[in-house]
């Protein structure tokens, strides 16, 4: 027997023994092995408008949501859909299943995907990432290194410097910056206005 099977042969005795010092077996030993992983906060959204302050939780909101405003830093949000969301925390994540109004987003770092479609955004951070599935009827880019990616979209501005924007079809686009990167993968946009320098814009006009 080598000299790993003998020391753990004694620990399994001396444990069994109930000798002081020694790790005891069992569901005891078992469960502080394998913490049990923070559940979320569940949220009723029909009891009125929501505000999320804490940092670095996760908050999952039933129901028809109206008002949802989250300011918290770090944290992780998942709704069905939302007539206003404001998101002003930096580094938030948040998730909608289905159809959000309108979005306004200023917090650094945050990323939004929205399963359905949305009406206006606004956001004047850094470093957002924001997804569109469906369609998207306006949306105004203020800021740096943000990135867009919608479906269909009716009206796009685009302000600052090296924001990154993808949609499926565009109607009219107005760019003000420097390195901003705009495409439209299909379809004919009725107006293009571009001012700035190193801008590259990918979007085909009806003229």
């Amino acid at each position: 027997m080598s000299r790993l099977s003998q020391r753990l042969s004694t620990l399994v005795i001396a444990a069994s023994l109930g000798i002081p010092g020694t790790l005891a077996l069992g569901s005891s030993a078992t469960a502080l092995a394998s913490p049990a992983a923070a559940s979320a906060t569940t949220i009723d959204c029909s009891r009125g408008s929501v505000k999320i302050s804490s940092s670095f939780g996760t908050y999952r909101l039933e129901g028809a949501c109206g008002k949802v405003t989250i300011t918290g830093t770090g944290v992780t949000v998942s709704l069905p859909s939302a007539t206003a969301l404001s998101v002003t925390g930096s580094n938030a994540t948040v998730r909608a299943a289905k159809n959000v109004r309108k979005a306004s987003i200023t917090g650094a770092g945050v990323n939004l995907k929205v399963g359905g479609s949305l009406g206006t955004l606004k956001t004047d951070a850094s470093n957002a990432s924001i997804t569109v599935k469906k369609k998207l009827k306006t949306a105004r880019i203020e800021g740096a290194n943000n990135k867009l990616r919608a479906g269909k979209t009716t009206t796009l501005v685009v302000r600052g410097s090296g924001n990154h924007v993808k949609v499926t079809s565009l109607r009219s686009l107005r760019v003000v910056g420097a390195n901003n990167y705009v495409k439209a993968a299909t379809g004919k946009a009725k107006t293009v206005k571009v001012t700035g320098t190193d801008n590259v814009i990918k979007v085909r006009t009806s003229r």
